[in-house]
């Protein structure tokens, strides 16, 4: 298991593992992108209103 913030600082290597194992590269950037999203709604949650 990898951390996100490893996956957010080596994006490019890890793509280039992600090809060599015959699997799709985009997965990283589906993931950071999903990471993000939850991480604002959960500090949208966390913000008063």
């Amino acid at each position: 298991m990898l951390d996100i913030n490893y996956i957010r600082d080596n994006q490019e290597s890890l793509k280039k593992a992600i090809t060599n194992k015959q699997f799709d590269p985009t997965l990283v950037d589906k993931l950071i992108a999903k990471k993000s999203k939850n991480s604002v709604a959960k500090a949208t949650l966390i913000l008063p209103i």
